[in-house]
């Protein structure tokens, strides 16, 4: 979840067109990551600790990063020596369906029946190919996973006013208005990541209705235009919009980054609250400032309030490191060594904002704050990512600038223009899914199967009773 949108991972000249200098200098193992400046180095420093692994003997390979950022699909379109041999995928929902590019795993290291020893078996529908009969090859290893239901906030300001951490969405949005009423910006939100966006649709989503989280999950067409997905996205352009909510406006919102909305709440104290995941543990605590006042411990962490469904949502992203099919045969050796449990220790003691997708892990070393959210995606059951899962829709030119327009459409107090900018929302998303299907789709049928996923959403409703 946390680059900007990938492109499709096979295709064209993407590798030609980047600008990267993609030519194998050696026989090092290069690894493509999404990583950047602090995660970076604490990922070489990852690499620099594989020899010590229990039951593992020193490398005889070099292994070299390769940073791609936001491009880091265009590594798998590279041509011959340029092609990389491990990708850190952000976006394992992408997995099988570019299948034909990746090489699949060997099966003792991860096989269909042995998921479920090591990782949550969410990670069944995201690595293993539905095509492949009863027990199909693994084209991935769970590596990283990401807390995407935590909001973190400055618990001084919360002690000034008297306010505690609402556990419902209309304590959330009672506890915005007092806020405003202080003259308080309650939210700082980097719209420019659209994922941070998407981290709002799909808490509420699954808070409000779990059936119709698990219905947009399915193939396309999706029904977008589902009552459930509405009052989603009109919950979401009510709070967005309310006068006062946004710190900066809706102007500054949009060309926000994440890093800059975490300074926004706990550097420069113009906001009092973000949405973000358990990785923004290291960018609070090295570059947030105290508040004074005697007040020393100026940072805390609240779940996703309760929506309409019994259960607080629960959400997690999360990397997988890939095989690609020209990768040297050392490659695969690496990716057994990061699919260790014992591999990602040092990123955890030393960097923070790492969860391990494998529960074997020893999780020792998280602080006090983040330990107990880490520690929830190993004991409780929780929903994937939903836009790392529905390919191009979910992404860039999809989800994400849909969302990016119905907050400015709604910004800056125009919280009554929430409805109409839902309809004109879903009336782009079907859009959107329907031309990627071609000129010569069937419309008829397109409805028609809409029409279907949806009353599989009323059918899972009236079973669970809401």
């Amino acid at each position: 979840m946390r680059t900007a949108g990938l492109l499709p991972l096979a295709g064209g000249g993407a590798g030609c067109s980047a600008g990267y200098d993609l030519v194998r200098p050696d026989s090092a193992v290069r690894v493509a990551v999404a990583w950047s400046a602090a995660e970076l180095v604490a990922f070489r420093r990852l690499i620099d600790h594989l020899d010590d692994l229990p039951g593992m003997r020193p490398k005889t390979y070099a292994v070299e990063p390769v940073p791609l950022g936001d491009d880091i699909s265009t590594a798998l379109a590279a041509r011959g020596a340029g092609r990389v041999d491990v990708v850190m995928l952000p976006m394992p929902g992408l997995v099988w369906e570019n299948r034909d590019v990746l090489e699949p795993l060997p099966r003792d290291l991860l096989s269909y029946g042995t998921v479920g020893d090591n990782y949550d078996l969410v990670w069944r529908d995201l690595l293993f190919d539905p095509e492949e009969g009863s027990d199909p090859a693994a084209y991935g290893v769970p590596f990283k996973l990401a807390h995407e239901s935590l909001v973190w906030y400055r618990t001084c300001v919360f002690a000034k006013y008297g306010l505690e951490p609402p556990g419902t969405w209309e304590e959330w949005t009672d506890v915005n208005a007092e806020l405003v009423r202080r003259g308080v910006a309650p939210l700082a939100v980097a719209a420019a990541d659209g994922w941070m966006l998407t981290l709002f649709f799909e808490n509420v989503l699954l808070g409000h209705s779990p059936c119709a989280y698990r219905g947009l999950k399915g193939g396309s067409p999706r029904p977008w235009d589902h009552p459930k997905v509405r009052d989603t996205l009109v919950l979401l352009g009510q709070m967005w919009g309310a006068p006062g909510a946004l710190s900066g406006g809706v102007k500054k919102s949009l060309v926000q980054q994440f890093p800059d909305a975490v300074l926004e709440v706990f550097r420069y104290h113009r906001a009092a609250m973000v949405l973000v995941p358990d990785f923004a543990e290291p960018f609070v605590r090295d570059f947030g400032r105290p508040e004074g006042d005697g007040c020393t411990d100026h940072w805390g962490i609240f779940a996703f309030p309760r929506v309409d469904a019994p259960d607080a949502p629960l959400i997690a992203g999360g990397d997988a490191a890939v095989l690609t099919r020209a990768a040297v045969d050392d490659a695969a050796d690496l990716i057994r060594r990061l699919a260790h449990p014992s591999a990602p220790v040092n990123w955890i003691a030393g960097h923070g904002g790492f969860i391990p997708a494998n529960r074997n892990t020893p999780q020792g070393s998280y602080t006090p704050k983040v330990g107990s959210f880490a520690r929830q995606l190993h004991e409780r059951p929780y929903q994937f990512d939903l836009s790392d899962q529905i390919g191009a829709i979910g992404g860039r030119e999809g989800l994400w600038r849909v969302l990016q327009d119905l907050l400015a459409e709604v910004g800056n107090g125009h919280a009554d223009l929430a409805p109409a900018a839902a309809d004109r929302a879903i009336e782009r998303l079907i859009a959107l899914e329907d031309e990627a299907g071609g000129p010569d789709v069937d419309q008829t049928s397109l409805h028609l199967r809409r029409r279907a996923a949806a009353a599989a959403i009323d059918e899972c409703m009236d079973l669970q009773g809401f």
